[in-house]
């Protein structure tokens, strides 16, 4: 997906969204590695896909917190442009759910992590 397909999906989901231009994007350089190295997190193997994913979503900028509310985040679908997924966390974040299929069995998924990354930020 190129930035002008993002840039318009995210703002049909958030109408106040505002993409980053180089004159409003903060003066460090995005990397494709915005987490560091999966083989330094401690994480199970299991979890490397995920982890992968999480930096292309922080990377493309692919999260915006849902209209109306501080308890859930929206992201784009890479696979699926026209339905976003959702994670919703308890009024403290302190346990999070997804609604895409990976979360599930694991309780753990790319939009969870990335909600987490994006939390940590905000601190």
């Amino acid at each position: 997906m190129d930035d002008s397909q993002k840039n318009k999906c995210i703002k049909a989901i958030d109408p106040t969204y505002e993409p980053k231009t180089p004159e409003n994007r903060s003066k460090d350089v995005i990397s494709d590695k915005i987490l560091g190295s999966f083989q330094q997190s401690g994480l199970p193997s299991m979890f490397s896909e995920s982890w992968d994913k999480t930096n292309a979503i922080l990377a493309k900028e692919g999260i915006s917190k849902a209209p109306g509310t501080n308890r859930t985040r929206v992201f784009l679908s890479f696979k699926n442009l026209s339905v976003p997924h959702l994670v919703t966390g308890s009024s403290d974040w302190k346990t999070i759910k997804c609604d895409c299929k990976r979360f599930e069995p694991q309780s753990f998924c790319q939009h969870a992590l990335a909600v987490s990354y994006g939390l940590s930020m905000e601190s």
